[in-house]
């Protein structure tokens, strides 16, 4: 999970008690990090964060909601013409 300023990683001193629910100790530390390997993108920050490099590095028929509102996170025929 991330927020505005990454990954919300237990050795952030900035977090909630409620994003502190959510942290992580993995060794990952931004989008590009998080993205390798997933199934699924859920977006709800802001527009053109998600790029087609990105699609490549998860896994195979990725699941992507981009729904930062009004420029989603990857244009929908972008992210249809990234060839799997």
């Amino acid at each position: 999970m991330l927020d505005s300023k990454g990954v919300i990683r237990k050795d952030r001193t900035d977090l909630s008690d409620e994003k502190l629910e959510f942290a992580t100790s993995i060794d990952v530390y931004d989008l590009d990090d998080a993205i390798v390997g997933a199934d699924m993108f859920l977006g709800l920050s802001k527009g053109d964060i998600l790029t087609p490099e990105m699609l490549l590095k998860m896994a195979p028929n990725p699941i992507i909601f981009a729904l930062a509102n009004p420029t989603p996170e990857i244009d929908y025929h972008l992210a249809m013409s990234t060839p799997q």
